[in-house]
């Protein structure tokens, strides 16, 4: 290497040393929590909060009872105007919470699973301690009616993320009032 180039690096070194001196290069390494700051003024950006822990959620339980599920034909108008049978699934259960309370800001889903699942969702203020989830879901033209419905019941943060169950399941077998004749 060339004694040009040999000082040239030298001086990029000893630069280099001067410009990271203010940053604070020393022996002795600042505090960054909240508590002894040293000298590090407020807002400076060595200087870091506390670290702090969420207050724990409250655990919330649903208890689940007394199921009921009919297949029935009810009448929708189609886009020509003319009422058309479809065939749904009339389901509820009755929900009572046995720890916590309804949560506002979480999300609650009653699901009622069979060859396709209904759900009914709820915003944690717009539930009650206790009452009934209550739902029609309508089948596939060709699809085979459910024999038995399972109902369980999902916590979320929100509409797409119901990942902690929060009740027991409940099943009961479907009613078959389909060929009742009766239009609502």
């Amino acid at each position: 290497m060339s004694e040009q180039r040999r000082l040239s690096v030298v001086m990029f070194a000893v630069l280099l040393s001067f410009a990271l001196f203010p940053l604070g290069c020393s022996s002795e390494p600042a505090s960054t929590t909240t508590g002894d700051q040293g000298e590090l003024p407020p807002g400076h950006p060595m200087r870091t909060p506390a670290p702090t822990t969420p207050p724990p959620a409250p655990d919330v339980a649903i208890e689940l009872s007394d199921p009921e599920a009919k297949l029935v034909n009810t009448f929708v108008k189609n886009q020509q105007g003319q009422e058309v049978p479809v065939r749904v699934v009339h389901w509820k259960v009755k929900y009572r919470f046995t720890k916590g309370q309804p949560q506002a800001g979480k999300w609650y889903t009653c699901q009622a699973e069979f060859s396709l699942t209904g759900m009914k969702q709820f915003e944690g203020s717009q539930m009650a301690a206790e009452g009934v989830f209550e739902s029609d879901t309508p089948l596939f033209a060709k699809s085979d009616p459910p024999t038995t419905v399972e109902f369980t019941v999902r916590q979320g943060n929100d509409k797409n993320s119901l990942d902690k169950l929060i009740s027991n399941t409940v099943t009961t077998d479907v009613q078959n009032l389909i060929d009742s004749g009766v239009k609502p």
